[in-house]
């Protein structure tokens, strides 16, 4: 798998950012790819009402990944200063706090969907 540390103080900025942006690039496609399926499958075999139900859905499906892809980018920024500013226990305060917070709101949204 793709794992690198991108210093982004030293070195090429555009090189930097693009390298940075690649996971949420991909992401927003493997979110539109996933959207796609779903209407070809449906179209193919469910029928017009299960293919209206689908689209009807993929604004608020889109929805939810852009709040979490900006929650996640949030929290990036916070852990990214606390390293910067070698305070470790906050560094481990924000991830901690952030991962609770990922489980809360997926449990929420898992009984919301229900």
């Amino acid at each position: 798998m793709f794992m690198k540390n991108i210093d982004m103080i030293n070195g090429s900025l555009p090189k930097n950012l693009l390298l940075f942006s690649i996971p949420v690039v991909l992401t927003n496609i493997l979110a539109l790819m996933f959207n796609a399926c779903d209407i070809i499958v449906l179209g193919r075999f469910a029928g017009s009402s299960a293919l209206a139900g689908v689209g009807a859905t993929s604004s608020l499906i889109s929805f939810l990944i852009n709040i979490f892809l900006g929650l996640s980018i949030g929290i990036n920024v916070l852990v990214a200063q606390s390293i910067g500013a070698q305070n470790h226990q906050k560094t481990e305060r924000v991830v901690h706090t952030a991962v609770l917070f990922s489980i809360i709101i997926g449990i929420f949204v898992m009984f919301l969907g229900l």
